[in-house]
């Protein structure tokens, strides 16, 4: 018994080693089988790296157990790039289903809605005529001023420029340099804007010739050039301003300039640029003379009036055409022609 089970025993202790042994094996061929597999998947995602766009493949992993499991990955989703129109700044959806977004002139037109205050403005007033003349100062440099107003006929007007018809309030637009606006942002650096109603044309008219232009047509000191080309706009800026100030009183005023009155004619007809900005002052005149003989059949009282109505206009017609008169008499427009004459102006 003893010997039996002392054989038995040493046959099971060599037998360990080997039944170790085998167990080791298994391990290292499912390792190797693994290993075998994971170079297998990396080879495949470099051949198909060389493609664009390759399609999903299934992925083997390995478990801790030797065996292999079979991962599909999805292929991820293409992402949805918006179209944007390069005329109207507007993103436009491609299914129909995305959210609008508002261009940057339709920001630019709604802040505009809030600062155009005029009496008696009203939002159906906002034309997409009024809206196309917005547009084209925004988009075109050259237009510099732009001014609203209010018309008993036609509504809510929009000029480039300073209005020649006779309005009781005015709101306008300057832009700094001639620039195309893109943006809200550039609306509101570049662009300054303001509005004129009730007495600010007079008080405005006053400060600037009472004060301002004497000031300047006395400085000695700045050089010729810069002073000749700012003074022929400082003219033609005051013959406009007096011109809109007396009309909107039913009156004709002539801006009689104030350089070269305290100097000899024969002197001032020596200087040039002088007499040019002279003569722009007196082609005003002719101008302005030519609408009030011009405009006598059109500006006649409405059909509905009576006889007396029609009185009090030609009344005030020919206080008009009076005051026309006494102001041609005055010294200094009588100045000017002299002046003119010795220059031989033509």
């Amino acid at each position: 018994m003893d010997q039996t089970d002392t054989n038995s025993q040493t046959g099971g202790a060599a037998d360990n080693p080997s039944r170790q042994g085998s167990r080791i094996n298994s391990v290292r061929s499912g390792r190797s089988k693994a290993a075998s597999l994971r170079e297998g998947t990396s080879l495949g995602s470099r051949k198909s790296s060389g493609h664009a766009a390759p399609s999903p493949k299934p992925h083997n992993v390995t478990n801790g157990d030797g065996r292999t499991s079979v991962v599909e990955h999805s292929k991820p989703p293409t992402p949805t790039v918006p179209v944007v129109d390069e005329n109207t700044d507007e993103t436009a959806n491609q299914e129909g289903e995305g959210v609008y977004v508002k261009s940057e002139t339709e920001f630019i037109l709604e802040y505009i809605h809030k600062l155009v205050t005029l009496p008696g403005l009203e939002d159906e007033m906002w034309t997409e005529d009024v809206h196309a003349q917005v547009r084209d100062y925004l988009y075109d440099p050259d237009n510099r001023i732009m001014c609203f107003y209010i018309d008993r006929v036609l509504g809510l007007c929009v000029e480039f420029g300073v209005p020649t018809n006779a309005f009781t309030h005015l709101v306008y637009f300057i832009k700094n340099t001639a620039v195309r606006v893109a943006n809200k942002e550039q609306f509101i650096h570049d662009v300054q804007y303001g509005n004129f109603g009730g007495k600010h044309f007079s008080s405005l008219l006053r400060l600037m010739s009472g004060l301002y232009a004497p000031l300047f047509f006395g400085n000695k000191m700045w050089p010729d050039s810069i002073k000749n080309d700012f003074a022929s706009q400082l003219h033609r800026f005051l013959a406009t301003l007096t011109d809109i100030r007396w009309r909107m009183e039913g009156v004709t005023k002539l801006y009689i300039p104030k350089e070269g009155l305290d100097i000899p004619a024969e002197q001032a007809a020596k200087d040039k640029e002088l007499v040019q900005r002279l003569e722009s002052s007196m082609v005003h005149w002719c101008r302005q003379l030519k609408e009030v003989s011009s405009s006598q059949d059109a500006s006649i009282v409405d059909e509905n009036s009576g006889p007396l109505e029609e009185i009090e206009f030609w009344k005030a017609r020919t206080q008009d055409l009076l005051n026309i008169s006494r102001q041609l008499d005055q010294d200094s427009v009588n100045h000017i022609t002299h002046i003119l004459q010795i220059a031989k102006s033509s």
